[in-house]
């Protein structure tokens, strides 16, 4: 069997019974499924960064609306609903963390992920202080957002 990317649960599990009948099924196998209609915002000033991030939403089948500071991720925001925010911690004249206390200072509760280069548990204190729900260090991987939309969305 191929699977090509993206692939769900139960592609693989059906490629499992059918190499190995002797495998008893259970009687109700639980499949998370993430909405493919999910609004997402990234805030991202880095130009390599923004192509990284389009190319993995893309290949999950999501289309993202970037914002290059965090003053225009504030303003995205407030003109459109979002589901959830990618926030890179570090950028030009609002960074992430006073973005993300400025979202939460006008009442949006959507989830907020930090995305940065820092891995250190000081910088993830701070963000998760600042009403960020969730940390993912950069370089990012496809399985990391994956399993981001489906521990919020599944």
């Amino acid at each position: 069997f191929y699977l090509v990317e993206p692939f769900e649960q139960k592609d693989v599990m059906g490629c499992i019974y059918e190499s190995f009948p002797s495998i008893a099924r259970p009687e109700r196998e639980t499949v998370r499924k993430v909405s493919s209609e999910l609004s997402i915002l990234v805030a991202e000033d880095n130009e390599i960064n923004i192509r990284v991030a389009q190319t993995i939403f893309g290949g999950l089948g999501y289309k993202i609306d970037i914002a290059r500071n965090g003053n225009e991720a504030v303003d995205m925001v407030k003109l459109k609903n979002y589901d959830i925010v990618f926030m890179d911690l570090l950028m030009p004249e609002k960074d992430g963390i006073q973005a993300t206390v400025a979202l939460r200072g006008l009442g949006y509760q959507m989830p907020v992920v930090a995305m940065t280069a820092t891995a250190g548990n000081k910088s993830r204190q701070k963000a998760i202080s600042s009403g960020m729900n969730d940390y993912v260090v950069k370089p990012v991987r496809p399985d990391a957002i994956r399993n981001l939309l489906i521990k919020w969305f599944a």
